[in-house]
C-alpha cells in the first residue's frame, strides 16, 4: 500500500475562534437580517467573544467580516464584474464605494487625535 505524500506546509492546529485570525481596519453599515439568522449570530458571537476572552462588539466586527468575505469569494459571477471593474494598474474600483466614515483601527491598536494645526498667529510666517 504506498504511503500517502502530503503537498504544502503543515496546517496550524486552531486554538481559538476563526474570526479572531486576522484584524483590519473597518467602517460602521447598518445592515437586516432574518430573525434567525440574527439569533444565530448573536449566539457566535457571544461564544466567540468568551471563547477568545475578547469583547463582543470586536466579535461581532470579526465574524461578519470573516463570514461576508467568504461569501464573496464562493460567488463566482460577483467575482467575474469584480475582476472586470479593475484599472489599469491593477487596483479595484471598489475604493470609490467606501462609506465616508472613517475607519476605526484594528483589534488592539490604540486610537491616536487627529494631527491639527495651531491657529495661525498674525504677523508671523508659517
Amino acid at each position: 500500500m504506498p504511503k500517502e505524500i502530503k503537498v504544502g506546509r503543515p496546517k496550524k492546529e486552531q486554538t481559538k475562534p476563526l474570526i479572531f485570525e486576522h484584524a483590519r481596519s473597518r467602517v460602521t453599515r447598518q445592515v437586516s437580517m432574518s430573525a434567525k439568522t440574527a439569533d444565530d449570530l448573536s449566539r457566535y458571537v457571544t461564544w466567540a467573544a468568551a471563547a477568545a476572552d475578547a469583547d463582543e462588539q470586536d466579535a461581532m466586527t470579526l465574524t461578519l467580516d470573516h463570514a461576508l468575505g467568504q461569501f464573496f469569494q464562493r460567488d463566482k459571477l460577483f467575482k467575474e464584474v469584480v475582476d472586470d471593474r479593475t484599472d489599469a494598474g491593477g487596483a479595484n474600483v471598489e475604493s470609490d464605494n467606501k462609506s465616508a466614515a472613517p475607519a476605526t483601527p484594528p483589534v488592539g491598536a490604540k486610537a491616536s487625535a487627529p494631527a491639527t494645526q495651531p491657529p495661525a498667529r498674525p504677523g508671523v510666517p508659517s
